[in-house]
């Protein structure tokens, strides 16, 4: 392939965050390009960030940013698997194709950072569990956003802390990959299991990430980047007191049920004996008429007291909870 000086960098909006547009090259040069595979195309073409291979010569030993190059019809765009930075500037190295892999010779196209002038519009909508206290082996918090999200931010964006102490718990959280919806607007967020399965290393060596009988604040900043690029509108914690074991198989015979009249639109509530999972609620949990047909609705899961309960609306039918 050969080495165009004229290449052109810009920023374009994905659905997903910011992507590279790479323009200028000529049509062989992009004919070429589409034979090649995903690993091939990364042999010769390569984005980092300019601070770290300013001064650098064996540039092909530091390790790219990790992405995709897609061939669009007059130019190549890449595709971050994690959102570009605000406040860096980036640099593509096209290598030629001759040379060996520690010595090829290459040219360095660079472009400004990202400006960082969005207006947030993004809110966090909710964050479950909703009960005020939560079992010391506690799994999973979910985060509901407004808009879609940017991968890559939840490891700096969430934190949890000690009340009685102050201390940030580090390391707790299972952060890679990230589990998000396939609108990118819940975030699911593991706890170590290693350290919460009894017998495993990890609980073995280290205990539960939580303390029973303490107070935790699970926070999401406002640094959380939108899929523009933007910072959330705001901030939010949720405090939970961090309470004993929880166990049991689930029961549903201690629910409690309470039903509207016929033809009323007062919803269905289904009272639970404790917090259950929220996605699980929302996926194993429906209501059928007596001919066995679910009834289209929607489903609420909130607290009351310090347990869940859950509401699903539908109009004036005779109905089986499943």
């Amino acid at each position: 392939m050969n080495v165009r000086p004229s290449l052109k960098l810009s920023w374009s909006d994905g659905q997903f965050g910011k992507f590279l547009t790479i323009s200028g090259w000529n049509e062989s040069d992009l004919d070429w390009l589409r034979l090649k595979t995903q690993v091939e195309i990364r042999e010769y073409l390569a984005v980092f960030p300019t601070q770290t291979i300013d001064g650098l010569d064996e540039r092909t030993t530091l390790q790219p940013i990790p992405g995709t190059f897609h061939m669009d019809q007059e130019s190549v765009r890449f595709e971050p698997l994690f959102p570009f930075l605000k406040d860096t500037s980036y640099s593509l190295i096209v290598y030629e194709e001759t040379g060996d892999n520690l010595n090829r010779p290459f040219e360095s196209y660079d472009i400004q950072s990202l400006p960082n002038n969005l207006e947030p519009s993004c809110e966090i909508v909710s964050i479950y569990p909703t009960a005020n206290q939560i079992p010391v082996n506690q799994l999973k918090f979910y985060v509901h956003f407004s808009e879609p999200m940017a991968e890559g931010n939840s490891s700096q964006s969430i934190t949890l802390q000690r009340t009685d102490t102050g201390e940030h718990l580090s390391n707790v959280f299972l952060h890679e990959p990230e589990l998000w919806d396939h609108e990118h607007k819940r975030l699911t967020i593991f706890l170590d299991p290693a350290r919460i399965k009894r017998g495993l290393q990890g609980n073995v060596q280290s205990g539960y990430p939580l303390v029973q009988g303490t107070a935790i604040v699970f926070t999401v900043n406002e640094n959380f980047l939108d899929a523009r690029g933007a910072k959330l509108k705001s901030s939010q914690e949720t405090t939970y007191k961090v309470g004993p074991l929880e166990r049991r198989l689930v029961e549903i015979k201690n629910w409690q049920y309470h039903y509207p009249s016929i033809d009323s639109l007062e919803p269905i509530t289904v009272e639970f004996d404790r917090p259950l999972d929220h996605a699980l609620i929302q996926r194993c949990i429906c209501i059928k008429d007596n001919s066995g047909h679910e009834v289209q609705g929607y489903s609420q899961a909130g607290s009351k007291k310090d347990h869940g309960s859950s509401s699903l609306k539908s109009r004036g039918v005779l109905a089986n909870i499943q």
